[in-house]
């Protein structure tokens, strides 16, 4: 199962906190959602209009955070419907991650803004990668417009293409259309 699907399964989620690790090795930690917390012994490095940059130092290890506080419900906008995912604010190489542990959480964001919807939740997701992780080029703190390319999302077309998987009513029936 890859995030996309999970978020296509379930309409409910307003937070991610994404570990993205490498033969069991920690990468790196990407947190999204409106509302998201981030823990206290996290420094942070630096922001840009999308993403915000934290490190936090334990020993020799070095951990890396990014957090978009973009909203990834409907619930989260103003004038949208009460519940759904927005994938279009996730980049499409992390909606395209697959899980390898999820765990649903209600302490990763701030609880006050979802205190009447007690059905909104988070995940907490382990993602394995087979090649090396290079970040968002979108997430750089100082960012050279023509160093790299924009990160890609999805558009309203991707949105609505038909899965592979979906078969036709006249296939269904085993008749054909004439």
């Amino acid at each position: 199962m890859t995030i996309r699907e999970l978020l296509e399964a379930d309409p409910c989620v307003v937070a991610l906190d994404i570990t993205i690790r490498k033969d069991k090795r920690f990468v790196k930690d990407y947190l999204i959602g409106a509302h998201v917390t981030n823990g206290f012994y996290y420094e942070e490095l630096g922001k840009n209009e999308k993403w915000t940059q934290y490190n936090r130092g334990y020993g020799s290890c070095e951990f890396r955070r990014a957090i978009s506080f973009r909203p990834i419900n409907f619930q989260d906008v103003e004038g949208g419907s009460s519940c759904g995912c927005i994938l279009k604010n996730i980049p499409k190489r992390i909606l395209d991650l697959p899980i390898d542990s999820l765990k649903p959480s209600r302490v990763m964001y701030s609880s006050q803004a979802y205190h009447n919807w007690s059905e909104f939740h988070g995940y907490y997701i382990d993602s394995p990668i087979e090649g090396d992780w290079k970040d968002l080029p979108e997430e750089k703190i100082t960012q050279d417009p023509e160093e790299d390319p924009e990160e890609e999302y999805l558009t309203d077309e991707d949105l609505l293409k038909p899965k592979e998987e979906n078969i036709s009513f006249d296939d269904l029936l085993g008749g054909e259309n004439d």
